[in-house]
């Protein structure tokens, strides 16, 4: 699948993405890894592109991928702003207590 400066422009996307993608693929681009990478790197919503662009089932295959990866960061992202929170309730004890 070929994306486009036109397609993206009909799904609605923002200005500036439209604006960094024509950039960087003037006649468009196909969807491949090394490009969905150097978008990223671009700081494009690939997420954007799948959800608006793609077809339903490239769609379901690309969240299959992601979910568990967003979660597994999130889990682990909660366990350290928890000790980073005990941490910081640990301190402001002993700041309290005048230790």
């Amino acid at each position: 699948m070929k994306i486009t400066k036109c397609m993206l422009q009909a799904k609605g996307a923002c200005p500036n993405q439209v604006a960094v993608f024509a950039k960087e693929w003037p006649r468009g681009a196909t969807v491949t890894l090394k490009n969905c990478e150097r978008a990223a790197k671009l700081g494009l919503d690939v997420h954007w592109v799948s959800n608006n662009l793609l077809p339903k089932n490239l769609d379901d295959a690309y969240e299959a991928q992601r979910k568990p990866l967003c979660d597994a960061y999130v889990a682990q992202w909660q366990s350290l702003d928890d000790a980073y929170d005990a941490q910081c309730w640990q301190v402001f004890y002993q700041i309290a207590k005048g230790v």
